[in-house]
């Protein structure tokens, strides 16, 4: 429903039909051919030739550059362009789109980016609900039943965000000129791609985390590097974020795992400054602790304090400062289980002003 209003609304196309392959969502299912969601066997799309075509070139076929056989099909499906959308170089899902109402012609060249951008965004979709439905079948493998449960919602507000994803089109259609949609249109690709790096990154860790499989991709790394990839991925920030990065040796750890421990720091302090409406920087300062061999991240703002007596409790599964409201991060529980699986310790408090100092311990790599 989400894909079809986006068309309807913001492209103003009505004759779009979506289609999922049959294995990819009903296990036994055939390959070749593919079902409308609903799988009702009316709503089948089984052309061997256009499945072929689709399958081998990967690429939108669009009719106004094909010919004999395949420009045939189209013209008796009354389809003007076939969408394949691509999971792990496999095309998972096809959009049929029908002729453009009130226009004249061929689709044009914004058009097209517009439907490569859409292919690219259901694609994830469909691959984050596939993983999702895979963690739902595989619960008996976790460590801890009761974590998985509570970490569920995590999943479900990931795939509730890449939907919504799909919407931002709605920004393209307020646009006049051409060039004003193309360059909204390739900032909307970076911003979404930025996203859903940050999302898979999230997903794989409480997946790990879930499955006793956290630190299996450990390797020698930098850690202002990691920090700075960390910032990256939160884009569009109205709070100062300042990196202060002193000299510090090499740790094992996994980039990916860690990364998911700053962005969700820095996370937390932005919601947290932004709700009290105290505070406008976050502060974050590497150092070496060379007595120790030990390397220490500070994570400050001088946004609001934490209760004291809260913070004893702020490390328990399902805690969250939010209330009624919830979050949607992964929780400090599992930052603390993260650093700890890297042989490091994370500790909080109050800072003498404003603010909060998070620091984390993580030892220096000594070699094998």
């Amino acid at each position: 429903m989400v894909i079809k209003s986006t068309f309807w609304m913001h492209l103003n196309i009505h004759d779009v039909r979506f289609f999922i392959r049959e294995d990819f969502i009903k296990e036994g299912g055939r390959k070749d051919r593919f079902v409308k969601s609903n799988q009702k066997k009316k709503d089948l799309f089984d052309n061997k030739l256009i499945i072929d075509e689709l399958s081998k070139t990967k690429k939108l076929l669009i009719k106004d550059e094909l010919e004999g056989e395949l420009k045939k099909i189209l013209n008796a499906l009354k389809v003007e362009i076939f969408v394949p959308c691509i999971v792990n170089g496999q095309v998972i899902a096809v959009l049929s789109i029908g002729k453009k109402e009130g226009v004249k012609g061929s689709y044009s060249s914004l058009d097209i980016k517009v439907f490569e951008y859409l292919r690219y965004q259901i694609g994830i979709v469909l691959d984050r609900m596939k993983m999702y439905e895979e963690v739902k079948q595989n619960l008996d493998q976790a460590k801890d039943r009761v974590s998985v449960i509570d970490n569920m919602s995590f999943y479900n507000h990931e795939l509730k965000a890449a939907w919504t994803s799909l919407t931002l089109l709605s920004e393209i259609g307020y646009l006049k000129t051409t060039e004003q949609k193309e360059k909204r249109l390739n900032t909307l690709s970076k911003k979404i791609a930025k996203g859903w790096d940050y999302t898979e990154k999230t997903i794989n860790t409480m997946t790990a985390m879930m499955t006793n499989q956290l630190h299996m991709d450990q390797k020698i790394e930098d850690i202002n590097s990691i920090i700075d990839a960390s910032i990256g991925l939160l884009s569009n920030q109205t709070i100062d974020i300042e990196p202060v990065y002193g000299e510090a040796p090499n740790i094992k750890a996994s980039s990916q795992e860690l990364q998911l421990v700053f962005t969700n720091l820095i996370k937390n302090a932005i919601e947290a400054i932004k709700e009290a409406g105290i505070g406008n920087k976050i502060k974050i300062k590497t150092s070496y602790d060379i007595q120790n061999k030990k390397v220490i991240t500070e994570i400050s703002n001088n946004g609001p304090k934490i209760p004291e007596n809260v913070i004893p409790s702020i490390w328990s599964k399902g805690f969250s400062t939010k209330g009624d409201k919830g979050g949607t991060g992964i929780g400090l529980s599992a930052v603390k289980t993260i650093i700890g699986a890297h042989n490091g310790d994370i500790n909080v408090k109050n800072n003498d002003g404003v603010g909060v100092c998070f620091t984390i311990i993580i030892p220096e790599y000594l070699g094998s």
